[in-house]
Formats: structure tokens, C-alpha cells, sequence
């Protein structure tokens, strides 16, 4: 509930500055409430109903679990939680570098309409290929390691690309931009911080998704006996 909360706040304080300086594109008070209770009635309950059903389902891995932590060894820098976020999130970013430049001049540096449909499904996929692949090799190396603590690395993996993301886009305010009204530099990087935010989640769902289907295939043929590396 948390995030949904956020992204109604800063539309809400968007629609805020645009209401403050008079400018057509602010949404009326009325239709921003229908709006808020339409998200009440539909996001609440999909979000109460996803969190019982997540607690309550039974994980597919096979072996048991036994109830005495381990103790995680040092591991190398390299698999460390900085280090994750350092590595490889410019290769997330940069998988969709320039779809996400294009789209940036479209939207705020012209009047072009941006029309590369599928050149950006393309981009999408290689996006998706690109975070499956980089989590799997990080999760397996932690495993190698003996660090079970797999799951938060991964999401930090994945959601990196957003942090690169959003350094981007205040390289573009600061550089590109000219806005001579403070609302817009300020409408400008509300917008961008929430999309760099929806990005990071996006990504990181799809490496912990990923990591996940991973170690659940490797534990069931292990315990079948058709893995033996652990």
C-alpha cells in the first residue's frame, strides 16, 4: 500500500502546482477525487487479496528447510550489496539508454510524437533477458558462497537501473533543460523520480522473480538428485 500511496501523493502534489499557477493541464478537484476513490475500490482489495494469498501459499521447493541459521562466510566484493548496485546497474540502464533518450526528447525537449513502438517492445524484451540473466549469475554465486540471504541482493540488482535512471534525468534538467518557471522544474522532477521509482520496482520484481525460479528449479533437482554442486 505503501507505493500506491506514494504515486497518489506526488500526482496529487503535481496537480497541486499546476491548480497554483493557473495551468490548463491541472486536473479538476472533482475528477481527481472520482479518481482517488476508483483507486481505493480497486488497488485496496487486489492489494489485501495479493498480501493474504502471498503469506498463506506454500512455497514449491521440495527439501526442507532446517530451523538453525548458518553463518554467511565473508564473500567476495564483488557480491556485495554496493558493489550489486555499482556493476550492474549501468548495464540495466544502458539496455534501454537510448529508447528512454528518445522518449525524453519527445516528451520534454519537442513536440514530436514518439511513434518506435516496436523498437521499444524490442528494447523491453532485451531489458527483461538482460535483468533474468545478470540476477541468476549473481544469486548462483552468492549460493556458491554459501550466502542464503539471496533475495534482497537480487531486487538491489534489478533495481539499480532506476537509481542510473534518475541520475540521468537530473543530468537532463541541469543540462538541457531551460525552464524558466520554478513549478516546471519542479513538476519536471516530481514526474521523473516517480518514473525512475515505477522503473526501479518494475526491474526489481523481475530479478527477484527470476532468482526465484531459479533457486526453486535448482533445489527440486537436487533433491531428485539431478544437482549436486551444494
Amino acid at each position: 500500500m505503501i507505493f500506491p500511496m506514494y504515486i497518489l501523493l506526488t500526482l496529487s502534489i503535481g496537480d497541486f502546482i499546476e491548480w497554483a499557477v493557473a495551468s490548463s493541464a491541472a486536473v479538476p478537484w472533482s475528477e481527481g477525487l472520482i479518481h482517488y476513490l476508483v483507486w481505493w475500490a480497486v488497488d485496496a482489495p487486489c492489494a489485501v487479496y495479493g498480501a493474504y494469498r502471498g503469506f498463506n501459499s506454500p512455497l514449491a521447493i521440495d527439501p526442507e528447510v532446517g530451523s538453525v541459521k548458518r553463518d554467511i562466510p565473508d564473500i567476495p566484493w564483488y557480491l556485495r550489496r554496493m558493489a550489486i548496485v555499482c556493476l550492474y546497474g549501468p548495464l540495466i540502464f544502458g539496455s534501454v539508454f537510448y529508447e528512454f533518450h528518445y522518449i525524453m526528447v519527445s516528451v520534454w525537449a519537442s513536440f514530436m510524437i514518439y511513434g518506435m513502438f516496436i523498437i521499444l517492445f524490442v528494447s523491453m524484451l532485451m531489458l527483461g533477458v538482460t535483468i533474468a540473466s545478470l540476477s541468476i549469475v549473481v544469486t548462483y554465486k552468492s549460493l556458491c558462497h554459501q550466502n542464503y540471504n539471496w533475495w534482497w541482493n537480487s531486487f538491489c540488482l534489478g533495481a539499480s537501473g532506476g537509481l542510473y535512471m534518475w541520475l540521468y534525468s537530473a543530468y537532463w534538467l541541469f543540462m538541457k533543460e531551460k525552464y524558466d518557471v520554478l513549478s516546471a522544474d519542479f513538476i519536471y522532477f516530481l514526474s521523473m523520480t516517480l518514473i525512475s521509482i515505477c522503473f526501479s520496482f518494475m526491474c526489481g520484481s523481475i530479478s527477484v522473480l527470476s532468482s526465484y525460479l531459479f533457486v526453486e528449479r535448482i533445489y527440486n533437482a537436487s533433491s531428485r538428485g539431478e544437482f549436486t554442486k551444494f
